[in-house]
């Protein structure tokens, strides 16, 4: 992880921090507003529409790109059930010629198989229960795809994270 941080240049640095941190603030707004809807069932008879998005085949992400696991961790804010959770759970493609990443982020309840075991779990759990490797693993084989680095943030980092980025403008 070092080797490849190493590497970055710190516009670079800067990109991958932001775009972690507007992930995770895009992921606190959208559990918050299911949270305070007064009926969650209108959630479930919306109309689903489909996005047209560029088509991009999985096989190409095994090439020239690196493989990011980004955990975003419950750990310091609570401890409900335990607490630990990495309720925010994305992989990162980045492209290492051109510095492109697309993010797949995953359902914290996805229900997947622990590859170091032999259950299914939600993923949130699998870190605190199997630790960082196993966690690792199993989106590696739930996705098909390679994992070369993870980056594991805690609610306190992540609020140290846009500390240290100071004010940002949004226009």
């Amino acid at each position: 992880m070092k080797d490849f941080i190493a590497r970055l240049t710190s516009v670079q640095k800067k990109i991958i921090i932001i775009g972690i941190a507007i992930s995770l603030l895009i992921l606190s707004i959208a559990t918050i507003t299911i949270l305070a809807l007064p009926n969650k069932q209108n959630m479930l008879s919306v109309e689903k529409k489909s996005v047209e998005r560029p088509a991009l085949e999985t096989k190409e992400l095994t090439k020239d790109y690196y493989g990011v696991l980004v955990l975003g961790s419950d750990e310091g804010a609570t401890k409900t059930n335990g607490g630990n959770h990495t309720d925010s759970v994305t992989y990162v493609a980045i492209n290492k010629k051109t510095g492109k990443a697309y993010a797949l982020p995953i359902y914290r309840d996805a229900y997947v198989k622990v590859a170091c075991g032999d259950s299914s779990v939600n993923i949130n759990q699998i870190y605190r229960d199997f630790g960082a490797d196993c966690l690792k693993q199993s989106v590696s084989d739930l996705l098909g795809l390679q994992i070369d680095y993870q980056v594991y943030v805690t609610s306190n980092g992540y609020v140290d994270m846009l500390n240290a980025i100071g004010p940002l403008e949004i226009t």
